[in-house]
């Protein structure tokens, strides 16, 4: 009976421990660089040098030319801002340890020629999804009228 009630204790002491060992790790599931790793890449460098300052890439495009001759390389990454407090200028703290406020996400994507980064840019796909968070106007009865008077016009020009 006394060694059962040991085992008991170290299932449930090793159960706990896997547990609260395995909580807690918010690893990221994909790779992210921000604006200050932008700074660190210059016109002209190759993909391994790129590869040295960013990390793997999220997604790789090879496309060749008919002949052959020129490789176009494109690495896209993930990409985000930090949110900052205009009036005192800082970046704005979370309330808890390790949280931050990310601003904007989007996709970067770095071009290659012949493996020498000759620039990069949004991705027009992600760019293109894009929203503006504007207010809905309460323009409906503008918008009635506008539709009854282009309704006017086009029965009078028939």
């Amino acid at each position: 009976m006394h060694f059962k009630l040991i085992i008991k204790k170290i299932t449930l002491i090793a159960s706990l421990f896997i547990v609260f060992n395995c909580a807690g790790h918010n690893l990221p599931a994909e790779p992210w660089i921000q604006t200050g790793d932008l700074f660190k890449i210059k016109i002209g460098m190759t993909t391994a040098e790129v590869l040295g300052q960013l990390g793997e890439p999220l997604f790789v495009e090879r496309i060749m030319d008919e002949d052959d001759e020129i490789t176009t390389t494109k690495f896209i990454y993930s990409f985000r801002t930090k949110k900052y407090n205009s009036e005192i200028n800082k970046q704005n703290s979370a309330d808890k340890p390790g949280e931050t406020n990310w601003g904007r996400t989007t996709n970067i994507q770095f071009i290659f020629i012949n493996d020498s980064l000759i620039g990069w840019e949004e991705d027009k796909l992600t760019l293109s999804m894009a929203t503006n968070n504007k207010p809905k106007s309460g323009g409906g009865t503008l918008q009635l009228i506008g539709l009854l008077l282009n309704l006017i016009i086009i029965i009078k020009i028939f």
